[in-house]
């Protein structure tokens, strides 16, 4: 009886912590926001002077960070972003600069744009707004990894889309009406390292897809397997060990599970259908 009621308050006690844990989408923006409030007062130096920040808003709806200038007749300026389509939300980077060693700035980007407005505080708004596909905040270096925790979660919040209507058509190509779609969409989007170019599809079967491409004076050659896990929303090819030619290493071709070369295109479609289209083609690997 003991062992049942003893039993019976841990279970209690981890279901109370994880409801806990469970947060809601509008309890992640206000902890967020909580956390960017705390670099309040914190001044930002570049290479027009110094502004203290004021205040930073992060909600659904509107994002903003309030900058006063340090100097007597400072004024208080507000980069204000709305309309941000927090389903589009692609990656978020915090990190240092150089002139600012106690803050960390917040880069948030996104796949499509939104109206972003910069005017002062005795304004109600940009009479000229502009548009833009990232957010720009600040946070103290003491406080990135707990807002690296929260902008996490911000894309557990995301609407799954539907399956591209595509896809059902692509599952019913043979395998040279799949080598022939593929074929199209790798000569148009395949994509490398800064230094890379002059790409070729050499040869699609059924088992691998054969590129080269030049990188500085040498040209080489990428095998890389159809039997792919996943192409990630960089547009790389991911698998499950590591087959896929990754990086030139002193002239020889490194392997990872990552793919160097990727597939440069941001709708997320086009990738999904590239997905489905090399899948299906392993298929009829043997």
């Amino acid at each position: 009886m003991k062992f049942g009621i003893s039993a019976f308050i841990i279970l209690l006690i981890f279901s109370i912590s994880t409801v806990s844990y469970a947060q809601t989408k509008e309890e992640v923006f206000a902890k967020i926001e909580t956390l960017l409030n705390k670099a309040k007062g914190e001044t930002i130096k570049s290479f027009s002077g110094e502004e203290k920040i004021t205040r930073q808003v992060f909600s659904e709806k509107t994002v903003s960070c309030y900058k006063k200038g340090t100097s007597k007749y400072g004024s208080e300026w507000i980069n204000r972003y709305s309309n941000v389509p927090w389903n589009d939300l692609f990656e978020h980077y915090i990190f240092s600069e150089s002139s600012n060693d106690k803050l960390q700035m917040v880069k948030l980007k996104f796949k499509k744009n939104f109206l972003y407005e910069h005017f002062t505080s005795d304004e109600n708004g940009d009479d000229d707004p502009l548009s833009s596909s990232y957010i720009e905040l600040y946070a103290r270096e003491k406080d990135k990894n707990e807002l690296d925790k929260y902008f996490k979660l911000l894309y557990t919040f995301k609407e799954k889309k539907p399956e591209s209507k595509l896809n059902e058509q692509i599952r019913k190509f043979n395998i040279d009406q799949t080598i022939n779609w593929l074929t199209e969409k790798l000569k148009k989007s395949i994509s490398g390292d800064l230094l890379d170019s002059d790409f070729k599809i050499v040869s699609i079967d059924a088992c691998k897809i054969v590129i080269t491409y030049k990188s500085l004076v040498d040209r080489y050659e990428n095998v890389l397997p159809t039997a792919i896990k996943s192409v990630n929303k960089y547009g790389k090819f991911v698998y499950d060990t590591e087959i896929a030619g990754h990086r030139i290493v002193d002239g020889k071709m490194t392997y990872g599970k990552y793919s160097a070369l990727y597939i440069n295109n941001n709708d997320e479609e086009v990738l999904e259908n590239i997905e489905c289209a090399l899948k299906h083609l392993a298929g009829f690997c043997k």
